[in-house]
């Protein structure tokens, strides 16, 4: 158990929450992630125009990398945690975290295509499109948008945009290692 003292125990909660999510141990993720969030200034960091302004107010390159580290910590336990909500079916409360994770830091592709898959689940389509699209535009190399893309215009019977989305996915190199 990481030690709830020190300010690095924000980052070791945040690692044993990732192994728990690949372990599948959905439910203890979600508890570490959490307890990763409780130590970080959420209110300070939890923001990009909050972190943004902290990072202008800076004094030095250390303070702003240590700022903008924070924000993206941030946003990681909260997509993660958001991925583990989606995980136990709880697509509310994964798109919740997505928002949060998204607020955090606007221009997060696996975000974006996580809160976009969620929604599909939910049937939300056009919030899904809406999701792939940016998530495309932001992070064009990840596959899953364009995948799941391809699943709503199956779904709603639009196969000419079905073989568009799938052809661009066969050109794709193999997806990155998360």
């Amino acid at each position: 158990t990481p030690d709830d003292s020190d300010e690095s125990s924000a980052r070791a909660w945040y690692w044993r929450g990732t192994k728990s999510l690949e372990e599948r141990r959905y439910g203890l993720a979600i508890d570490d992630f959490s307890k990763s969030l409780r130590k970080i200034d959420v209110i300070k960091f939890g923001e990009f125009d909050s972190a943004a302004r902290l990072a202008a107010s800076a004094k030095s390159l250390d303070d702003i990398e240590s700022i903008t580290n924070l924000n993206y910590m941030v946003a990681l336990c909260y997509n993660w945690r958001g991925t583990a909500y989606g995980c136990l079916g709880d697509c509310k409360s994964a798109i919740k975290d997505f928002d949060k994770a998204l607020k955090a830091y606007p221009q997060f592709g696996k975000a974006l295509s996580n809160r976009g898959n969620a929604n599909m689940i939910l049937e939300h389509f056009d919030k899904a499109l809406k999701d792939f699209n940016h998530a495309t535009m932001v992070s064009p190399e990840l596959p899953e948008p364009y995948k799941n893309r391809a699943t709503i215009y199956r779904k709603t019977k639009r196969p000419k945009l079905e073989k568009k989305e799938l052809a661009a996915l066969k050109k794709m190199p193999p997806p990155p290692l998360d």
